[in-house]
């Protein structure tokens, strides 16, 4: 069993103090102050400072408990705080979250757009373009075109642009990036 500590202390105090003479007009409730002089006259000097010894430990331990118990206050407020802002967060990332995949859904639909005119153009005339883009985008133009216009496009463009776009088209980590309905 786990008793509070000042029931234990109070159970010594009283043990200590039924345990010796004189004690008894003491338990029985009697509070005069010439009653009480005469109770610790008839204590030893070593028992006075053992049950005062053990008074000021029990105030000391009473104020440890307050410390305590007004530090487990501050720290459940502080736990709570951290609970709201880790949801306000969870929140924030939820909507960056659909905010990006609405970006790439529409990166994705204007790189088909682009394709699919890339595409309708004279091959030389779409390979210019295509080598004058960024790598990344240049590559998903070219991974959303038809094999056909594709391979005349690649073509015309010079060989080391030519193999770079060919190793990038089949690199999956490009197109997961630009193309999310894909994985759908």
């Amino acid at each position: 069993m786990n008793f509070p500590r000042k029931q234990v202390i109070a159970c010594a105090l009283a043990g200590v103090a039924i345990a010796l003479p004189g004690a008894v007009a003491r338990s029985q409730g009697s509070d005069s102050a010439a009653e009480a002089a005469e109770s610790r006259e008839r204590f030893a000097p070593e028992t006075q400072r053992l049950l005062l010894d053990l008074a000021a430990r029990a105030r000391s331990l009473d104020r440890r408990e307050q410390e305590i118990e007004g530090r487990e206050r501050a720290l459940a407020e502080l736990e709570a705080e951290l609970d709201r802002r880790f949801e306000d967060w969870d929140g924030l990332r939820l909507a960056l979250d659909e905010r990006i995949d609405e970006l790439k859904q529409g990166m994705g639909d204007r790189v088909a757009a682009l394709s699919k005119t890339y595409g309708a153009m004279p091959p030389e005339d779409a390979a210019a373009l295509v080598e004058q883009l960024e790598r990344d985008l240049a590559t998903a133009v070219m991974a959303r075109m038809k094999s056909k216009q594709a391979a005349k496009v690649l073509a015309q463009l010079p060989r080391p642009v030519a193999t770079r776009l060919s190793e990038r088209m089949v690199t999956p980590l490009v197109l997961e990036d630009v193309e999310p309905e894909t994985r759908r």
